[in-house]
C-alpha cells in the first residue's frame, strides 16, 4: 500500500454494517477492527494503536460528538464520520471538533475507500514526513503516533507516547512530576503524583537506552531527556 495508513478502528453500534465495512476493507489492503460502543471503542484504541477512525455519531452508550472530542484530547489521526446523521448541525459540529471527512449512510462501500484513500494521500503528504524526528536509534512521528526503534516499532498508550514527545521535545530540561502532570494529563488527572514514576518505568523497559540518549532521573527534582 502506497500510504502509512493502514489500521483502521470503526465504532458502529450496527454490528451487520461493520461487518460489511470490514470485510471490504480487508479486501482493499486494510487491517480494521470494529467495535459497537464508546466503551468498548475507548479499550480497543488504546490497545489497537489505529492510524484511522470511521465514527458514528449515534452510538448506544454515548453521543458521537462526545466520543470525537475524547479521541481528539488523545491523537489527530484522521477521523472519517461514517453515520446516518444528517442534520447540517451535526455535519458542521464534527468537522468543527476535528473531523476529517464526513459520509452518510446508506453509501457505496467503493465511494468510502476512495474517502479513505484521498485522506490517507493528504495526511500522508502533508504531515507523516515532516512531524518524524530522531534521536540515534529512537524514532517517533508524533502525527502517527508510531515510536520505532533499533528498527522495532514500539506500541505505546497515548500518554506514554505524549510523555515521551514531551521530552524528546524538550532536550536536557529537568521537569518536576507535577510539571509534567500539568503538561500531559492537564486537568484530566486527579491522584498520586507518583504516576508519573510509574509511566517513566514502562518508558524505560519499553524503550530502553543508547550511548546518545537516555530518560534520566534527577533524584529529587524529576526527569529529563538527555542527550549525551
Amino acid at each position: 500500500m502506497d500510504n502509512f495508513i493502514e489500521r483502521i478502528l470503526m465504532v458502529d453500534s450496527d454490528k451487520s454494517n461493520n461487518e460489511i465495512v470490514s470485510t471490504y476493507l480487508k479486501s482493499s489492503g486494510y487491517k480494521t477492527k470494529s467495535t459497537l460502543t464508546g466503551e468498548e471503542f475507548k479499550k480497543s484504541f488504546l490497545e489497537y494503536n489505529p492510524q484511522m477512525i470511521l465514527l458514528n455519531l449515534i452510538i448506544k452508550d454515548i453521543d458521537g460528538t462526545v466520543l470525537l472530542k475524547w479521541i481528539r484530547t488523545k491523537s489527530s489521526i484522521p477521523i472519517i464520520i461514517v453515520t446516518e446523521e444528517e442534520r447540517v448541525f451535526n455535519k458542521v459540529l464534527a468537522l468543527n471538533l476535528g473531523a476529517d471527512d464526513y459520509i452518510l449512510k446508506p453509501f457505496e462501500l467503493e465511494e468510502l475507500l476512495a474517502r479513505i484513500n484521498a485522506v490517507s494521500r493528504r495526511y500522508c503528504k502533508g504531515n507523516f514526513e515532516t512531524e518524524k524526528k530522531s534521536v540515534d536509534n529512537l524514532i517517533i512521528n508524533d502525527y502517527s503516533y508510531e515510536v520505532i526503534c533499533n528498527g522495532k516499532n514500539i506500541k505505546l498508550p497515548p500518554k506514554e507516547f505524549k510523555l515521551l514527545n514531551f521530552l524528546i521535545d524538550n532536550p536536557n530540561k529537568i521537569y518536576t512530576r507535577k510539571q509534567l502532570l500539568s503538561e500531559i494529563w492537564r486537568d484530566e488527572y486527579i491522584g498520586d503524583i507518583r504516576t508519573i514514576d510509574v509511566h517513566i518505568k514502562r518508558l524505560r523497559k519499553r524503550i530502553g537506552k543508547s550511548e546518545k540518549w537516555e530518560i534520566k532521573t534527577i533524584w529529587g527534582v524529576g526527569y529529563k531527556f538527555q542527550i549525551n
